[in-house]
């Protein structure tokens, strides 16, 4: 494998909407108040929309960089058998990543003076991107790294649904109107922070018996793959809440994908995620067109 693929890899694209969903769904919603009460030009309103995506992913693909390499420098992932990435494999290097992750950062910086520049809520978006880029770097680095502490659930629903959903809203309306967003704003970012939470604790129960042996703190190893078992259970009861309020039938439709889909759980998850995600974003074009 090239040192390109092995990079690609590393990005763990499978997993990439996490990051751009609750971003598409956030300009969606503003793109429906921006054709009935035009505020920014549209050009600049979809290339603002355009950075935050960009950005949002970019976020993601540090994260799984700096995760990677610092799994892998500190043994973490010494005992794992399955879902091998390319550095387990020899065919990229934690120096590797970790230039990545600093190419990228200056990608992203790019991107961010053209938010910071004709967007909204400069300050606020600075504090935004601030704590993004210490979410990236805090997820498996340094003494109270979240993954380590039980807290990488939290992290994924507070950074890839409110954060990434309302941070997009910030970019694209001045403050007056983003109340107006609140109730469904509340509901969408619930979602999609949900579903990265799904993402998360499917990996974190596969891993389950590597992460103990090597005392790895995820949430599965504290709890225990049982209680583990009735939090998922708990949040997917939760997750089909939200779906029902904002269109019933998408509600039914998730429950048949979760129980009858008669494969293995995480590419079910994979699968699941992908159809709602899209479904909800023809709901919200559909509301925009109607």
């Amino acid at each position: 494998m090239t040192k390109l693929k092995a990079f690609w890899y590393s990005t763990r694209p499978k997993t990439l909407w996490a990051s751009a969903f609750p971003v598409i769904s956030s300009f969606l919603l503003a793109l429906k108040q921006k054709l009935e009460n035009p505020s920014l030009s549209l050009p600049i309103f979809l290339g603002l929309g355009a950075s935050c995506l960009i950005i949002a992913i970019l976020a993601q693909i540090i994260s799984n960089f700096i995760n990677d390499a610092n799994d892998y420098e500190k043994n973490r992932d010494i005992l794992r058998t399955q879902a091998l990435r390319p550095i387990h494999k020899g065919e990229i290097t934690s120096l590797d990543l970790k230039r990545g992750a600093k190419v990228l950062v200056a990608l992203t910086l790019i991107f961010g003076s053209f938010i910071f520049i004709f967007g909204y809520h400069r300050f606020v978006n600075i504090f935004l991107a601030a704590s993004i880029f210490l979410g990236a770097y805090g997820y498996s680095q340094g003494r109270f790294a979240f993954s380590l502490r039980g807290l990488g659930e939290v992290a994924a629903f507070v950074f890839f649904g409110p954060v990434a959903f309302f941070g997009t809203l910030g970019v694209l309306y001045p403050q007056e109107q983003l109340l107006f967003f609140l109730p469904k704003g509340l509901l969408l970012s619930s979602l999609w922070g949900l579903m990265s939470v799904f993402l998360m604790m499917a990996n974190n129960y596969r891993d389950y018996n590597e992460d103990f042996q090597v005392s790895k703190k995820t949430l599965a190893v504290i709890m225990g793959p049982t209680y583990y078992k009735f939090l998922g259970l708990f949040l997917l009861c939760f997750f089909e809440f939200c779906l029902a309020l904002i269109f019933w039938p998408l509600c039914l439709c998730s429950l048949f994908l979760f129980l009858f889909l008669p494969i293995p759980l995480f590419p079910k998850i994979l699968f699941h995620h992908l159809s709602i995600g899209l479904l909800v974003f023809l709901v919200q074009l559909y509301d925009i067109f109607k």
